[in-house]
């Protein structure tokens, strides 16, 4: 999949090659995505994608990301991968790997969220926990949340509360 996202060469392409990521990735992952759970998805990974990849604000220029456009060297802050040593053609495919390895696994994510959630909530939830894994670079850091009680999404299930983004302990 990320040498197909290297062959992107227009807008309409980019939202075509996310819808189709998103959806191939619910049906595997067993979950389903509202549609406007999905457009939400879409869009965020587009403006993720134009922000993160330097291949991307070439192919598209200034109608997705920043005139000056993410450099390699900030995609790689971003998705924690080392590029040192490699070639910019390598460079570019491990960036857009790690891109596509975070558009799933928040596609996953999205897919098993909770029915009644939000589109927004579903989203910024399933976004935020693949970032913390697969693109620790677009959060802030650990020390800048403060301690203590926090709001986040939930929904009621019977007598249960069911927060949506946070992982079960696992023993």
């Amino acid at each position: 999949m990320a040498g197909e996202l290297l062959d992107v060469t227009n807008e309409s392409e980019l939202e075509v090659f996310l819808g189709g990521l998103v959806a191939e990735t619910a049906r595997n992952s067993g979950g389903r995505i509202p549609a406007a759970t999905g457009r939400a998805l879409v869009d965020v990974l587009r403006k993720t994608a134009g922000r993160t990849l330097p291949t991307l604000t070439t192919a598209l220029g200034d109608k997705i990301g920043p005139a000056a456009g993410p450099t390699a060297e900030t995609a790689a802050r971003v998705y924690g991968v080392e590029l040192e040593g490699m070639s910019a053609e390598d460079r570019d495919y491990e960036i857009a790997r790690q891109f596509v390895r975070f558009a799933q696994a928040v596609a996953a994510r999205a897919a098993r969220a909770p029915a009644p959630a939000p589109a927004a909530a579903a989203v910024d939830a399933a976004v935020a926990a693949a970032g913390r894994e697969f693109a620790p670079g677009l959060l802030r850091s650990e020390s800048a949340f403060p301690a203590g009680p926090q709001t986040g999404p939930w929904v009621r299930r019977g007598n249960s509360i069911v927060l949506i983004g946070v992982e079960p302990l696992r023993w």
